[in-house]
């Protein structure tokens, strides 16, 4: 059967509901398609939507559905791994290497602390499947080497680990071979051979078995593994995967902003209000200065000497208290900004 791309669900669902259990080496068939382009230019390139076969035969179907004028098609046996969870079984094929996966170095060794909490990234006792498909990604910096091509990685989801080929056989190439528009394509085997080696996908797959029972204790049923598999993950590793940990760190990250842009507005709000009273403070001093100038002309009746003193004792009294809300604010608006500095 032809193998469907890989599509995730798009509801969210909790993170351990769908833990990597089990991780195969086997085989899938790769359909490429080869054919003049320009000036003579001989192309060979994966069909869309029709990559990945579980066996020759419905590799050999999908070629028909794709014949056209000059087109040659390639069938090839390629090393792969099924990566299987809680509820996913994803097909990867590293389809340019020679030894596909061979460069592969994702099987996490090492806890990384952080303010945020403590993470772990790669493959892990208590990954989850979506992680551990990231894990193999061209730009997830755990292969060795030059970055892969965004296009060596092939991926599919099949919807039992019965319709993957882990039978252990010689890898075959096939090249068709047209007898008319009317019949089906011959297929003749490809006289470069099949350039395929299995020792890195077999290296992952064993690597992946040597944690697993080391973290499981032997547990053999999937439920029980998959619980043995997050306690490990968090009471023996005590650490987030990298994916969560990029969520809480996002959401912190956030808190501190948010933290920060409130204690900028405060500021702004403290600063204005500097600014207010320094302007009503220099209003009031020049008040006082007019009051005692205005004193030193007594007026002729006591009521208006009277008067000119209280006008004194008024601003007298007004400055002060504008120059202690002066200074109270000038050091909230400090304090403030400390804040807003360290935040």
């Amino acid at each position: 059967m032809k193998i469907p791309e890989l599509r995730w669900p798009t509801e969210p669902q909790p993170y351990d509901e769908d833990l990597l259990v089990d991780v195969q080496a086997g085989s899938v068939v790769l359909l490429i398609r080869g054919r003049n382009a320009w000036h003579s230019t001989w192309v060979r390139h994966y069909l869309r939507n029709a990559t990945l076969y579980t066996d020759l035969q419905s590799a050999k179907h999908g070629a028909e559905s794709q014949r056209g004028p000059g087109n040659v098609f390639y069938i090839v046996e390629a090393p792969a791994l099924l990566l299987s969870g809680q509820r996913s079984k994803v097909v990867l094929c590293d389809a340019h290497p020679d030894n596909p996966f061979g460069a592969f170095r994702g099987f996490a060794s090492a806890v990384r602390e952080s303010p945020d909490g403590a993470w772990i990234d790669g493959i892990f006792p208590g990954v989850s499947v979506r992680d551990a498909v990231i894990a193999f990604g061209h730009r997830s910096g755990h292969w060795a080497g030059p970055t892969p091509s965004e296009h060596s990685l092939r991926t599919g989801m099949l919807d039992t680990v019965n319709l993957f080929d882990a039978k252990r056989h010689p890898l075959q190439s096939l090249v068709s071979r047209p007898i008319g528009s009317n019949y089906y394509l011959q297929w003749d085997p490809n006289s470069s051979g099949n350039r395929y080696t299995r020792r890195g996908a077999n290296a992952v797959a064993k690597r992946w078995t040597e944690v697993a029972v080391e973290a499981t204790k032997g547990h053999a049923q999937v439920e029980d593994k998959a619980r043995e598999l997050q306690r490990h993950r968090d009471d023996v590793l005590k650490a987030m995967p990298k994916s969560q940990w990029l969520v809480e760190k996002a959401r912190v990250d956030a808190e501190k902003r948010e933290a920060k842009q409130a204690a900028f507005e405060r500021w702004s709000e403290v600063s204005d209000s500097v600014s207010e009273l320094e302007e009503a403070l220099w209003e009031a001093e020049a008040e006082q200065d007019d009051a005692r100038m205005a004193r030193m002309k007594p007026e002729s009746t006591s009521a208006g000497i009277r008067k000119q003193r209280e006008r004194v004792e008024a601003a007298t009294a007004e400055v002060e208290r504008l120059t202690a809300a002066l200074a109270e604010a000038e050091s909230n608006a400090e304090a403030l900004w400390v804040l807003y500095s360290q935040s």
